[in-house]
């Protein structure tokens, strides 16, 4: 016969019963906060990509290759075309339209909480099919509603250097 086996106290199973529910209201939020992040990453290292492929793109076919931004009425794409600066943006239906004098090569559509914005005037950037340069220079920021951004910097020759706005954040160091 056993003795001093013993079940645990109602006590016990209270303190589980509220460890575990404390947990799991925080946790929500937690993960929140870090799906908004990965959305931002993923979102500016589209964009990057998309700047890289313009400037790959215009050298391929030696002529110039531009990257839209939305306007500031709320557009939520960015394309990349032929055609002279303004020739292709966003309906507002997201639809990529152009006028006749250009040639959609790319859409990519900004998701809901995003925002994609150049830090100048500048919403048409040109990549040189000759030299692969830029003009004119970019710096773009992505940002999310929550206040995080990342700032993606084009220098002429076309290189994309990424760095955090705020404070080094998710390996981007800060800007």
């Amino acid at each position: 016969m056993r003795t001093g086996l013993r079940g645990a106290s109602l006590l016990e199973g209270l303190v589980a019963v509220a460890v575990t529910a404390l947990l799991a209201t925080l946790a929500p939020a937690g993960l929140s906060a870090w799906a908004a992040g990965q959305r931002l990453q993923a979102m500016a290292a589209q964009l990057e990509t998309e700047l890289q492929h313009a400037r790959a793109l215009a050298v391929a076919r030696n002529q110039l290759v531009r990257l839209g931004l939305p306007d500031a009425r709320g557009g939520r794409c960015v394309v990349l075309y032929s055609g002279p600066a303004g020739a292709c943006g966003c309906a507002a239906n997201l639809e990529p339209v152009c006028r006749p004098d250009g040639q959609m090569l790319r859409a990519v559509e900004i998701p809901p909480g995003l925002s994609v914005s150049p830090t100048g005037v500048a919403r048409h950037f040109a990549f040189s099919g000759v030299h692969g340069t830029v003009s004119p220079t970019a710096t773009l920021e992505v940002s999310h509603h929550d206040g995080r951004s990342l700032r993606l910097v084009v220098n002429l020759m076309g290189r994309i250097r990424a760095c955090a706005v705020g404070g080094a954040w998710a390996g981007h160091p800060a800007c």
